[in-house]
């Protein structure tokens, strides 16, 4: 099988008959038997409707702006998805699904070149899925830089994940509220963000903040959190660029060294504001848990530590794990409250705890205030 990325393009076939039959050929007997039927008939044929579609596109460039396209690509997409989601189904062990989906992936690997969401995904250079460059990218809609049938893929992500750019600009409203609420004391505003990523965020309201309120910046002591040292060689630089915040500090460390961290444990009562968006739904219960009262631990009173969650009644889990290999921890949220009450609780500080959703449901916005 040809690694994901390979290219040129010629190097990879194209026949939907040969990309179907070798998929089949990695499975286990029972997967591929109960499977048979998804790869032969469904399978093909969303392949061929791929091929199809590509050369028309190469034909008719501006086609892929029309909003037919992208309804029949959300048709196309979303019902092999389901379809494939039908077919697992039938597979009882773990490990067997988990082939089936990569066996899937690997006949659409010809059609990606080009895509900078799907195929860093599927490649994951830094390890894991939804690196920094990746988020980067979903957050600039680089899709835009793509033409062809990789921007209209890329185009049809970001239509169904709407709820990520909507939690990155909740956390805006939030360091805003906060700023605001601090400001007029004079006092430094200390917040952490965990798992930082690239910082989106904060690019933005650099961007976007009128004269008056971005005085209010200037007493923010931003800490960015992050495991991976690329990524906060990347937040160095953005912020290098930029006048908004007092200070910016970097701490590589990942989370579970941050949860246990005697360091981090020594600077309790002395944040405003942490919050990390994109970490909750990696992490089983204990895990998240812990770093739920780590994070709640390092408030004064009237800080907020916010988390969110994808939710398991609204967020598209199968199309991100079919299309891009990535999978999350799924909670409902009387789990997500649940877990998120207890880890404060545990503190025996008071709080008060707020929950709420996007406009799309897909993402839960849980937070706990510390209280005199």
């Amino acid at each position: 099988m040809v690694p994901v990325g390979t290219s040129p393009r010629t190097e990879i076939s194209k026949d939907p008959e040969l990309l179907v039959q070798s998929a089949l050929d990695t499975l286990p007997d029972d997967a591929a038997k109960a499977c048979s039927q998804f790869f032969l008939d469904d399978l093909k044929s969303f392949l061929a409707w791929l091929d199809q579609t590509e050369q028309r596109l190469t034909a008719a460039p501006a086609e892929a702006a029309t909003p037919g396209l992208r309804q029949e690509v959300d048709d196309h997409v979303s019902g092999i998805v389901q379809r494939g989601e039908e077919a697992v189904a039938l597979v009882r062990k773990p490990v067997a699904q988990k082939a089936v989906k990569a066996a899937f992936r690997s006949t659409i690997t010809p059609w990606l070149p080009g895509n900078p969401f799907i195929l860093r995904a599927l490649e994951k250079p830094r390890g894991y899925p939804g690196d920094y460059l990746m988020m980067e990218r979903f957050y600039g809609n680089t899709h835009e830089l793509t033409g062809g049938l990789a921007g209209v893929l890329d185009r049809f992500l970001l239509d169904h994940y709407e709820c990520v750019l909507n939690r990155k600009d909740r956390s805006k409203a939030i360091i805003r509220r906060h700023v605001a609420r601090l400001a007029a004391s004079g006092a430094p505003i200390r917040i952490l963000t965990l798992g930082s990523g690239p910082c989106r965020e904060w690019f933005e309201l650099d961007q976007e903040l009128e004269v008056a309120e971005r005085k209010r910046f200037a007493n923010v002591h931003l800490v960015c959190l992050d495991q991976d040292e690329e990524t906060l060689g990347f937040c160095k630089t953005r912020f290098g660029q930029s006048s908004l915040v007092g200070s910016v500090e970097y701490s590589r460390i990942g989370l579970l060294g941050f949860s246990k961290s005697p360091e981090w444990i020594d600077k309790s009562g002395t944040f405003d504001l942490v919050y990390g968006f994109g970490i909750a739904d990696y992490f089983h219960d204990e895990m998240l848990a812990s770093v739920i009262t780590s994070a709640f631990g390092l408030l004064t009173v009237g800080g907020e530590a916010g988390i969110p969650h994808k939710s398991d009644a609204g967020f598209n889990y199968p199309l991100a794990d079919w299309i891009c290999d990535w999978t999350f921890v799924r909670r409902t949220e009387p789990q997500y409250v649940e877990l998120f009450k207890h880890a404060v609780s545990s503190l025996r500080i008071p709080f008060e705890f707020a929950m709420d959703r996007d406009r799309t449901q897909a993402i839960m916005f849980g937070s706990a205030t510390r209280l005199p």
